[in-house]
């Protein structure tokens, strides 16, 4: 039930918060907010990698049969500005979003990234006529908006996720954004390819992204105290378990011992490695594809998205795994940890050096036997 008289709902909170209630319903209001993260995580990684699919068909005149599709020669230079502005744009919010979603919540914050992301989506074969500063600007702005995605999902799982759930839903949410470049890999290759050709990529992940923000304006809720449909006893449950109501002791950030934390470096390093090599991959492998091994530009999505597909995969795979081997005791939790990351850093980036070695052996034999096919005809 819901109790409307506010001191005794924070006596039931006190009393609850190291012992939760048991919630019948299995799916509620909070499932319904988790899959709206997941959707607008799905969403607007799907829309970053866009762009590397599409600038292969944008730079090439044999992209699809359609005359009337333009293309555009670019320099290198230019190629590789077009590429990086958006990530110009996606740092900043994350170092000063934190605080602003905290202070005032995250809903219009993530509503201004959906449909913030989805025009620039929208305006850039509007605006590329025009030249490849124009590009550069739109990713710029969608790298902007972008960057407010994980500092609103942070605050909406720590409000409306209950503790004995959170590293499912999280996982969840989080999970999206394989599943988003997996899906955008693929159709951003069709799309490409068809009559319509690039432009239509850019168009429909604008679309999609203003029609998820339409939905989250109205259902989406920053907190279920702000939520007027929700279940009072789905409503305790949240707040029980997470302890909302009771008093926060704001204390002063120990940046001293944090900077000469062994650890702390030891996860920035490794972090910092993984997403290099994320980052290098989402946004280079289209390329990659098209001008060293000489894939067409549907093939070129589909080959792109693998391994986005097996990281979703694995993703749950390895986390029940881990979990199992704490919860067993095997070994200890920072043990297993270690393992994740080493099979991560070590056996993944070993079997991505071998197959990008054995891939370039192959185009380079390839390039020789179309050289000497071509000698022949003369």
């Amino acid at each position: 039930y819901y109790c409307s008289n506010m001191a005794n709902e924070q006596s039931y909170l006190e009393t609850k918060a190291k012992n939760p209630p048991v919630l019948r319903k299995r799916y509620g209001t909070r499932h319904t907010q988790a899959v709206l993260l997941f959707l607008i995580t799905a969403i607007e990684f799907g829309t970053r990698i866009n762009l590397p699919v599409a600038i292969v068909a944008m730079t090439t005149t044999n992209s699809t049969s359609n005359p009337d599709v333009p293309t555009y020669n670019w320099s290198w230079a230019d190629h590789s500005v077009v590429l990086s502005s958006y990530y110009w744009g996606y740092v900043p919010p994350g170092l000063i979003a934190g605080y602003s979603v905290a202070r005032f919540g995250a809903k219009w914050f993530l509503a201004l990234s959906g449909v913030g992301g989805a025009l620039c989506a929208i305006l850039i074969p509007l605006l590329a006529p025009f030249g490849s500063w124009t590009v550069m600007l739109c990713r710029f702005g969608q790298g902007v908006c972008h960057g407010l995605l994980c500092p609103c999902c942070h605050s909406m799982l720590a409000k409306w996720v209950p503790k004995c759930e959170r590293a499912r839903l999280s996982a969840f949410v989080y999970g999206g954004g394989s599943l988003g470049m997996v899906l955008s890999f693929a159709l951003s290759g069709w799309m490409c390819g068809s009559w319509l050709g690039w432009p239509l990529s850019f168009y429909a992940h604008g679309l999609v992204g203003l029609i998820w923000s339409m939905v989250w304006i109205f259902v989406g809720k920053g907190s279920p105290a702000e939520h007027k449909g929700i279940s009072g006893e789905e409503r305790m449950y949240i707040e029980a378990s997470i302890g909302t109501g009771e008093p926060i002791q704001v204390t002063s950030t120990p940046w001293s011992s944090i900077f000469k934390s062994f650890p702390m470096w030891a996860i920035l390093i490794g972090s910092f490695g993984q997403v290099w090599v994320l980052t290098t991959l989402m946004t280079n492998i289209p390329t990659y594809i098209a001008n060293v091994l000489r894939f067409q530009i549907e093939e070129n999505g589909l080959i792109s998205g693998g391994p986005f597909l097996l990281f979703w995969i694995c993703s749950f795979v390895w986390s029940y795994l881990i979990d199992f081997i704490i919860t067993r005791r095997a070994v200890s939790t920072g043990t297993a940890r270690k393992i994740a990351t080493g099979v991560c850093k070590v056996l993944g980036l070993a079997s991505l050096a071998i197959g990008f070695t054995f891939s370039a052996v192959h185009s380079r034999d390839r390039s020789s036997r179309d050289r000497v096919n071509k000698r022949s005809k003369f």
